[in-house]
């Protein structure tokens, strides 16, 4: 399977720590597909999370093909070492923005980043959204630098892990350590025996998508997600294969 670490890959690791509530409030509106049903997550790249790690707050809306509205993906992001003073309600956004801004930001950026952490931060707040699901899973896409017409991704290695804490969870525990003072249980962890084939077109199928659904190696999997909460756009297309 590409990616294994025996194996030269130009794939990179990609996790997200998808929020809920006890209730599954979260993944029940999104399953549903109800008109303005929202997620939030927080992710991140590479192989370990440190302090320094960059780590976005995303925050998904859907929208029914009904309304004048699409689907959105909004995001921003802060230090790895400010995720629970964030989520906690007790992070100096103020300060956070002030550096975003000496570091090159525009006004409208910042003001679109101010709106997004307010909204994302009451959101968790109001419905105690603590961390749920992890997904994890090794990237690669191709594109021509000359346009994006086309953009195919591959995700192998893709694992589902329990993020969820018995009792309450302080937000100093948003992510799970993965090492081996830190083990995991079999049934907190799950592996996914495909690879996850999406490729996203501008235009029309092209002949090339038509026989690789003809080939009989791939499955299309119409509005898939890895986490069963996400919506593509027209035109997109998602395939399971085997690894």
């Amino acid at each position: 399977m590409a990616g294994d670490a025996d194996v030269p890959s130009d794939s990179s690791l990609i996790s997200s720590v998808y929020l809920d509530n006890a209730g599954l409030d979260v993944y029940r509106a999104r399953l549903l597909r109800e008109e303005g049903a929202t997620l939030v997550r927080l992710r991140w790249y590479g192989d370990t999370v440190g302090d320094e790690t960059e780590v976005y707050v995303e925050r998904k809306t859907h929208h029914e093909s009904w309304t004048t509205d699409t689907s959105v993906k909004e995001r921003f992001r802060i230090k790895a070492k400010h995720v629970a003073a964030f989520m906690g309600g007790e992070l100096d956004m103020e300060g956070h923005l002030k550096k975003l801004k000496s570091q090159g930001a525009s006004d409208a950026d910042i003001a679109r980043t101010r709106t997004l952490a307010a909204e994302v931060a009451a959101e968790v707040a109001q419905r105690g959204l603590r961390p749920g699901l992890r997904t994890m899973y090794f990237r690669t896409a191709f594109q021509l630098s000359s346009s994006n017409a086309v953009r195919v991704s591959l995700d192998t290695q893709l694992r589902m892990l329990d993020e969820r804490l018995p009792g309450p969870q302080p937000w100093s525990a948003w992510h799970r350590l993965l090492d081996d003072k830190h083990p995991v249980a079999p049934h907190e962890l799950v592996d996914f025996p495909y690879a996850v084939l999406e490729v996203k077109l501008q235009d029309a199928e092209p002949k090339w998508v038509t026989a690789l659904l003809a080939s009989g190696r791939l499955v299309q999997c119409t509005k898939f997600s890895k986490a069963r909460v996400s919506t593509p756009p027209p035109h997109d297309y998602s395939f399971a294969a085997a690894c």
